[in-house]
């Protein structure tokens, strides 16, 4: 997923006096969270894949799930969290992915 998308992430130059400084248009620690969020965090019961749309102005990651019942939308808004799957999440962080 991640070479599919740093493919569509365009470069930009732009000149600061004699030097070139390139920016892409989406940080690439950007593009890592949303993209470990969307594994991390996905609803693994049902059998679709995590869709990712490339647009000129913006890109959008879906990944089936919703809101997680054991926890509030105030919860959230306060940065509270619950992982739906807590074994990926520990897998994650012993890899230190996240």
């Amino acid at each position: 997923m991640y070479v599919y998308v740093d493919l569509h992430n365009r470069t930009r130059a732009t000149f600061e006096k004699l030097l070139r400084v390139d920016a892409r248009d989406y940080p690439e620690i950007t593009i890592r969270e949303v993209l470990l969020n969307s594994l991390v965090h996905r609803d693994y019961s049902y059998m679709t894949s995590t869709l990712i749309r490339i647009y000129d102005d913006r890109m959008e990651f879906v990944s089936v799930g919703g809101q997680v019942a054991s926890i509030s939308l105030e919860d959230v808004m306060l940065g509270h969290s619950v992982f739906r799957n807590p074994k990926l999440v520990n897998v994650f962080c012993r890899l230190k992915l996240i």
